[in-house]
């Protein structure tokens, strides 16, 4: 049996996106015989959601240095001896990586901006924007895995059936994440009042939301049918289910495209830009972007511009499914394991 460690970020402070792909690593991983164990930040959401799935898990104390964060994941994996160590963290550097190497590990890094020279053995990078970006290998023998071929999905993805497209909207679906720091949830389920279109709202409350209150107070006053859920296990339905999406500019807008959801992409910060442009840029979605000075007027209009167009819903639908098959995640655990068995076989 072989053992991977995996150091990822999670919490109230970067949400779930790292996460989500990381568990869906490890399914995939494990369908090849391979056991996953965890490094994360302090969080008892995160903890508990881990332990769910039977995962080992080691904890990083809060405010700790990147040197305690480093000597915690090197102390876990001379534990487990892993055969490979994958790192998915916004805080870790070049020297961090460099040191998980010099002990003999095999080092994956998953990665979203290419802001470092990379001494890791790959980098996986499944964003649509990924092969315009400037990568560089520090040890000179990095394998790149770049583009929307390996964006790492949930399991509940990996099979997903094309979308038939509805004439009529009968359901828009809300989601900014597994927090909501803006408060954004509740302007949302009010901005649904300016319609005049007879739809449903179905509103998902990542376990991070500390508004549910002001959530709740804002499906009351609503004059939709409004359904709210919380911390859902599983969204693939949800999403099938929904007509039109708003979204946060993260990683569920991967799944929506995966489910053929037409969506307006909420940006709701500078460095989701690059990410919900290019998605733009590809069919699947429309923009909106929420500021300090316009508030919701751009996703108003936005999500406006789309209820009158219903061509777009086909042709948004049938994009999402084109860019993104859902299977990323079994692509990278392939990659993985056959390339730690070619390092092996070459010392």
């Amino acid at each position: 049996m072989q053992n991977v460690l995996i150091r990822v970020d999670a919490g109230m402070e970067v949400g779930l996106g790292h996460l989500h792909r990381c568990l869906s690593l490890a399914n995939a991983l494990a369908r090849k015989g391979s056991t996953s164990h965890f490094v994360i930040p302090e969080s008892e959401a995160v903890r508990s959601r881990l332990a769910r799935d039977g995962i080992t898990i080691d904890e990083i104390p809060s405010s700790s240095s990147l040197e305690t964060d480093l000597n915690i994941t090197l102390n876990f994996a001379r534990r487990i001896k892993p055969q490979a160590v994958v790192v998915d963290s916004c805080v870790v550097n070049r020297d961090y990586l460099w040191e998980l190497r010099r002990a003999g590990h095999y080092v994956v890094s998953i990665d979203d901006l290419a802001e470092i020279t990379f001494p890791s053995q790959l980098v996986v990078n499944g964003n649509v924007y990924a092969q315009e970006l400037s990568y560089d290998s520090a040890a000179g023998d990095t394998r790149f895995l770049l583009g929307t071929e390996y964006v790492m999905l949930r399991p509940e993805f990996w099979n997903v059936p094309s979308r038939v497209v509805r004439d009529t909207i009968r359901r828009v679906l809300l989601t900014v994440g597994g927090t909501d720091q803006q408060n954004l949830m509740p302007e949302l389920l009010s901005l649904m009042d300016d319609f005049p279109d007879d739809f449903g709202v179905t509103a998902i409350l990542g376990p991070f939301f500390e508004n549910n209150r002001e959530v709740e107070t804002a499906k009351r006053h609503s004059k939709r049918s409004v359904r709210l859920i919380y911390a859902p296990e599983s969204v693939r339905n949800i999403m099938l289910e929904a007509d039109l999406a708003i979204s946060g500019g993260g990683q569920t807008l991967y799944e929506l495209a995966c489910t053929g959801c037409p969506t307006v992409a909420l940006q709701v910060a500078p460095d989701q830009h690059q990410h919900v442009r290019a998605l733009f840029k590809a069919g699947v979605v429309y923009m909106g972007e929420c500021s300090c000075d316009t508030g919701l007027t751009e996703v108003r209009d936005s999500l406006l511009s789309l209820l009158r167009d219903r061509e777009a819903w086909t042709r948004m639908s049938k994009a999402g499914q084109r860019l993104i098959d859902g299977k990323g995640a079994l692509r990278v655990a392939e990659t993985i394991l056959a390339e730690v068995v070619r390092a092996r076989d070459s010392e």
